[in-house]
C-alpha cells in the first residue's frame, strides 16, 4: 500500500505538471490568436489604404493620359514649327554662304587693287626721281653753251642736233655710271623675275587656302552650334516627358547663356508635384536622384548606349517612386541591357534575372540565385 501510494503521489504530480504545460500552451495560443487578430486588423487597414490608393493611382493615371495626349499635340506642333524653322534657316544659311562668297572675292580684289596701287606709287616715285635728275641735267647742259649762244640755223632746228647732242651725252653718262658692267647682270634679272613670279603664285595660293580656311572655321563653328542645339532640344523634351513620369512634376533644361550657348553652362531647373520651383543645389536626397536619374535617361534616351550599370540608384527615394524608376528602367530595358544592384524589394521584383550576393563562412563572398518573386 505504501508503493502503491508514492506511485499513486508520483502520478498526481505528474498530472499536475502537464495540466501546468498544457495551462501554458493555451496561454500561449490566447496570445497568438490576439496578435494574429491584430494583425487580421492590420491587414484590413492595409487593404483599404492599397484600396484607396489604387483609386487615386488610377484617377492620376487617367490624368497622365490626358496630359500625355496634349503633350503628344504640342510635340507634334513644335516638331513641325522645327522642321519649318530648319528649313528657313537652311535657306538663310545658303544665302549667307553665298554673300560671304561674295565679300571673300571683293576682298581679293580689294588687296590685288591695292597692291596694283602700291606699285603705281612706287613707279611714280621712280619717274618724279627720273624727272628731277634730268632737271638737274639740263641746268647743268645750260650752263655748259657758251655766251652769247651761238645762232642755230632752221635746218640744224629741223635736224634735231640738240637733241642729238643731248642723248649722246646722257649715253655717255650713263655708260660711264655703268661701269665696272656685270657681264651676269642679265642672268641674275632672269632668275630674280622667274623667283618673283613663283612668290606672287604661292601668295596668291595662300590668300585663296586662308579664305577657304576662315570659311571653314566659321561652318565648323557653326555646325557646332547647331548639334549642340539639336542636342539640347531633344535631350530637354525628354527631360521634361521622363521628370514628369518619375515625379509627377515638371521640370526642363536652362542655358546659362542663350545668346552663346558653347560659352556657358547648363543649369536643371526642377519643379517636383506639391512643390515650388527650386534648382538641384536646394533639393533633398530623392529629388536630387530623381532629377540626376531623369537627366541620365533623358541622355540614354537622345544617343543610347547597349549596356548600363546602376549602383543603389534607389537608395534614397521611397517605396512609390522605387516603383516608378523600375517601371521606367523596365521600359528602357527593351532597348538596351541595364545591371542594376539594388536592396529594393519593388526595384528586385521588377527585374528579368535576380543574383544574390552574401557573405559566406570564412569571409568569402557567395552568388546565390533567387526566384523572381523574392
Amino acid at each position: 500500500l505504501q508503493k502503491e501510494l508514492e506511485n499513486a503521489d508520483q502520478n498526481l504530480l505528474d498530472f499536475r505538471n502537464k495540466r501546468d504545460e498544457v495551462l501554458n500552451i493555451q496561454s500561449e495560443n490566447k496570445l497568438a490568436i490576439d496578435r494574429l487578430k491584430d494583425q487580421e486588423n492590420s491587414l484590413i487597414s492595409e487593404e483599404d489604404r492599397l484600396k484607396d490608393s489604387i483609386e487615386t493611382l488610377a484617377n492620376a493615371h487617367n490624368n497622365w493620359r490626358d496630359q500625355r495626349k496634349k503633350l503628344h499635340l504640342s510635340r507634334q506642333e513644335l516638331m513641325n514649327q522645327q522642321k519649318d524653322l530648319e528649313t528657313r534657316f537652311g535657306e538663310e544659311r545658303r544665302e549667307r554662304d553665298s554673300v560671304e562668297a561674295d565679300v571673300a572675292k571683293q576682298r581679293l580684289n580689294i588687296q590685288e587693287l591695292q597692291w596694283s596701287l602700291q606699285r603705281l606709287k612706287e613707279d611714280q616715285k621712280a619717274i618724279n626721281e627720273e624727272i628731277r635728275m634730268e632737271t638737274i641735267r639740263c641746268h647743268e647742259l645750260e650752263k655748259k653753251l657758251p655766251d652769247p649762244l651761238p645762232l642755230i640755223t632752221d635746218e640744224i632746228r629741223e635736224n634735231g642736233l640738240e637733241v642729238l647732242l643731248s642723248d649722246l651725252e646722257a649715253l655717255q653718262q650713263r655708260m660711264e655710271e655703268l661701269e665696272p658692267v656685270n657681264m651676269l647682270a642679265l642672268e641674275e634679272l632672269a632668275k630674280l623675275e622667274e623667283r618673283l613670279n613663283e612668290l606672287e603664285s604661292r601668295l596668291q595660293v595662300l590668300t585663296d587656302e586662308r579664305s577657304e580656311l576662315l570659311l571653314r572655321i566659321e561652318t565648323v563653328s557653326t555646325l557646332r552650334q547647331e548639334a549642340f542645339m539639336e542636342a539640347f532640344q531633344a535631350v530637354d523634351l525628354h527631360f521634361r516627358e521622363i521628370f514628369a513620369s518619375l515625379s509627377e512634376g515638371d521640370g526642363h533644361l536652362q542655358l546659362e547663356n542663350t545668346d552663346e550657348p558653347l560659352e556657358g553652362g547648363l543649369t536643371l531647373v526642377a519643379h517636383p508635384k506639391g512643390k515650388p520651383v527650386r534648382r538641384l543645389a536646394a533639393m533633398s536626397g530623392g529629388e536630387k536622384s530623381l532629377t540626376a536619374l531623369s537627366f541620365l535617361f533623358a541622355l540614354q534616351r537622345f544617343r543610347p548606349s547597349p549596356f548600363y550599370a546602376l549602383d543603389e540608384v534607389d537608395s534614397f527615394l521611397d517605396g512609390v517612386n522605387v516603383e516608378r524608376l523600375a517601371a521606367l528602367i523596365a521600359r528602357q530595358a527593351e532597348h538596351a541591357q541595364f545591371l542594376v544592384v539594388s536592396h529594393r524589394r519593388p526595384m528586385i521584383g521588377a527585374s528579368m534575372r535576380t543574383i544574390g550576393v552574401t557573405q559566406a563562412r570564412g569571409n568569402h563572398t557567395q552568388v546565390v540565385g533567387l526566384p523572381i518573386a523574392a
